[in-house]
């Protein structure tokens, strides 16, 4: 039988837009392009210690689940599959705008979003990001 590798959650502080993915998304994104309000408006509201709950004390990292949270929805969002959406990640300017990545950012595996929703993970964020932000119940 297959074990899983447990995914622990190492706390980072809310993460500044790189400057040139500033640049970049300001000067291509329209303003009221989703991507952009995201990544100005909504992702820095977030913090990862409201999360904690849903990995364990120790492990193997796991992602942020700021970050997986906003990829479950855009993936929702554009309908994609798993592959799909990692590779969004990689190539898109205006994932990377939204989460505030670097434009250098390789990425990550594809099966991370898969296997965090399979715990509950993804699910559980991304309702928490609805409630906080939305003052929806999910």
């Amino acid at each position: 039988m297959e074990v899983e590798a447990a995914m622990c959650l190492k706390i980072h502080l809310p993460w500044a837009m790189p400057e040139d993915m500033r640049r970049i998304g300001e000067s291509l994104l329209d303003e009221d392009d989703p991507c952009r309000l995201i990544g100005e408006q909504l992702f820095a509201t977030l913090n990862e210690e409201e999360f904690g709950d849903l990995y364990l004390s120790e492990g193997k990292p796991g992602m942020s689940p700021v970050k997986l949270a906003f990829v479950s929805v855009f993936q929702f969002m554009e309908k994609l599959a798993d592959r799909q959406a990692a590779q969004a990640v990689r190539m898109g300017l205006d994932w990377k705008y939204a989460l505030h990545l670097p434009l250098d950012y390789k990425g990550f595996d594809f099966w991370q979003p898969w296997w965090m929703r399979i715990g509950n993970g993804v699910r559980k964020s991304s309702r928490r990001v609805g409630k906080k932000n939305m003052g929806n119940d999910l």
